[in-house]
């Protein structure tokens, strides 16, 4: 099974992890959690981060989920010098629970894929029509 580290500005990834427990009720996935806030300490944040990728692997890898791409979370996560790791960045909630529900039958490198496809299918644009608008002439 692929277990899962949420990183994230504040309390971003706590917040997503209570909202997907109230949709999908128990969780088997071992996840984590990692709060970085302005003032945290770089070096104290990155061992934290290893200590936690190497607690929370099972054998089939650690899925680390981050809320932005090229900020501290992210750079922090793609720094981190282990292997058995994937990144993904840009959390969402249809992306999280994507990860979720395929982390037990799923390598971790398909995970990567699928859980990055769950966040962008969870994306959509609906505008109104007729309004005008030179997209819609």
């Amino acid at each position: 099974m692929v277990s899962i580290l949420l990183m994230t500005h504040g309390e971003i990834g706590l917040e997503l992890l209570e909202t997907a427990k109230n949709i999908l009720g128990h969780i088997r996935t071992p996840i984590a959690c990692l709060s970085i806030s302005s003032r945290s300490d770089i070096s104290v944040v990155s061992t934290q981060a290893s200590q936690l990728v190497k607690k929370l692997d099972q054998g089939g890898g650690v899925l680390i989920i981050t809320d932005l791409y090229g900020a501290t979370p992210h750079n922090i996560a793609n720094s981190l010098a282990l292997v058995n790791k994937a990144l993904v960045s840009g959390l969402n909630l249809p992306m999280l629970l994507r990860a979720l529900n395929y982390a037990e039958e799923y390598s971790l490198e398909l995970l990567a894929e699928k859980t990055q496809q769950g966040g962008l299918i969870g994306i959509t644009c609906h505008l109104p029509i007729n309004t005008g608008h030179p997209a819609h002439a």
